[in-house]
């Protein structure tokens, strides 16, 4: 709504003087606020496993098969190591006979 220029008329000392005056639209004063978007995303940690299976031949063992040993308790129960051939003598004399009927 624009008004119409006044206008001073021109008298003996004085100058005409124009003024317009438009009005502008009310001011509005907006606010903006940043929008806070939260995003959720899913995280699945894999572990990968990698397994690795190694076929080898092994050497074979040379296998050694060692002289049986024999232990006889004497006197004071100590044991003692004997050859096959003493404990032969002994079971003879029926001395070895003796110590097995007591255990």
């Amino acid at each position: 709504m624009a008004e119409e220029p006044k206008t001073i008329k021109k008298t003996s000392k004085s100058l005409e003087i124009g003024t317009a005056t438009n009005q502008a639209p009310a001011v509005t004063h907006e606010t903006i606020k940043p929008a806070i978007h939260e995003v959720q995303q899913e995280v699945v940690n894999r572990e990968i496993h990698t397994y690795e299976h190694i076929h080898r031949i092994q050497p074979v063992k040379d296998v050694q098969v060692l002289p049986v040993r024999h232990y006889v308790a004497d006197k004071d129960e100590n044991l003692v190591e004997m050859s096959e051939e003493e404990i032969a003598k002994l079971e003879e004399r029926g001395v070895l006979a003796g110590q097995e009927k007591q255990n």
